[in-house]
């Protein structure tokens, strides 16, 4: 399965609540991770974001950012 992930804005809980649902609702270590849109534009964890997203890439071949 493909799930797409847009604009996240730097907002670091979100983005862990939104993987903890997906994990939570059957996604598969397989599954694809398309990541679109703004990751850190105006958001108050952007560092925090980066390093999550680049925790889960190492973590997880089929992870793609656009951008």
């Amino acid at each position: 399965m493909i799930y797409a992930i847009g604009d996240i804005h730097g907002h670091l809980s979100k983005l862990e609540l939104l993987l903890h649902k997906l994990i939570h609702h059957g996604m598969r270590n397989d599954d694809t991770l398309v990541f679109i849109g703004d990751y850190i534009d105006r958001g108050p964890e952007t560092a925090g974001v980066i390093d999550l997203l680049i925790k889960l890439q190492a973590s997880r071949p089929n992870t793609v950012f656009l951008r």
